[in-house]
C-alpha cells in the first residue's frame, strides 16, 4: 500500500511538473537514477514553454501587422463599390453588406461570378481579416485593385495586387510561428505524459528493490567541460 501511494504522488508530480516525481521519489529513496532524470523532463518542460511563448509573441506581433495593413489598404466601401455584383446595380454600387449578400438583390443574376459572403468586422473580426486577402471575391476592396484590361471574365481578372501578395505574406508568417507555438504546446503535454509514465516504472522499481534498473534509462552525467545526458534501453 505504501509503494502504491508513493507511486501515485510520483505521478501526479510529474504531471503537474515533469521531473517532479523523479525528484520526489530520489529524496524520498534515495534512489540515484531518479535524480539523474529529473533534470531532463524539467529542462525540456522549460524550453518548450520558452519556445511556446517566444513563438506565441512573435505571432502576435506579426498578427498585428497584418491587421494594421488591411486597415490601411483594403475597406469595404471600396469593396462595395467596385466589386461586379455591386457596380451591376449602378450608381454607388451596394448600400450596406446586406445588399451584397442577398441572393435576392438582383445583383448576384446579373454578373454570377467572384461572389463570397462577406462578413464585416463588427461581426467577426478573425473572419474579416482572413477573407480580405484569401478570397478573390474581396480583391475589388484593395487600395491597389485596378479594372483596366479587364472584361469581366477569370481570363483577364488579376485579384492578386501589390498590397493583396504583401499583406498574405505578412499573415503567412503570423500562422507559422502560431502553429510552432501550438506544436510546443504539443510536445509540452508528450513530456508529461513520459515523465508521468517514467515515474511510475521509478517507483515501480524502487517497490520491488530491485537496484538493477531495466528498460528505459536516462542518466544525467556532470563533468566541468560538458554535462551529458544518456539514454539506453536495458532488456
Amino acid at each position: 500500500p505504501g509503494g502504491k501511494k508513493k507511486m501515485a504522488i510520483a505521478m501526479v508530480a510529474s504531471a503537474i511538473l515533469p521531473g517532479a516525481g523523479e525528484l520526489y521519489l530520489y529524496f524520498d529513496s534515495g534512489y540515484r537514477p531518479a535524480l539523474y532524470r529529473a533534470p531532463f523532463f524539467m529542462a525540456l518542460d522549460a524550453y518548450l514553454w520558452y519556445g511556446y511563448k517566444t513563438n506565441l509573441d512573435k505571432g502576435k506581433d506579426f498578427k498585428s501587422e497584418y491587421e494594421d495593413y488591411c486597415d490601411a489598404h483594403w475597406s469595404e466601401e471600396r469593396f462595395l463599390r467596385q466589386h461586379p455584383y455591386c457596380e451591376a446595380l449602378g450608381g454607388d454600387g451596394c448600400s450596406d453588406y446586406q445588399q451584397y449578400n442577398d441572393p435576392l438583390s438582383g445583383a448576384s443574376v446579373q454578373t454570377p461570378l467572384f461572389f463570397f459572403l462577406y462578413m464585416p468586422k463588427s461581426q467577426d473580426e478573425e473572419e474579416y481579416y482572413e477573407n480580405c486577402g484569401k478570397y478573390d471575391a474581396f480583391a475589388f476592396g484593395w487600395d491597389d485593385w485596378s479594372s483596366e484590361g479587364w472584361d469581366y471574365s477569370y481570363e483577364t481578372f488579376e485579384p492578386w495586387t501589390p498590397h493583396r501578395t504583401e499583406y498574405w505574406s505578412i499573415r503567412d508568417e503570423s500562422d507559422k510561428y502560431l502553429v510552432r507555438a501550438d506544436q510546443h504546446v504539443m510536445l509540452a503535454i508528450v513530456n508529461r505524459v513520459l515523465s508521468v509514465l517514467d515515474a511510475a516504472w521509478v517507483a515501480y522499481t524502487i517497490n520491488r528493490g530491485d537496484d538493477d534498473y531495466g528498460g528505459l534509462n536516462i542518466e544525467f552525467r556532470p563533468d566541468s567541460r560538458m554535462p551529458t545526458v544518456g539514454v539506453n534501453y536495458r532488456f
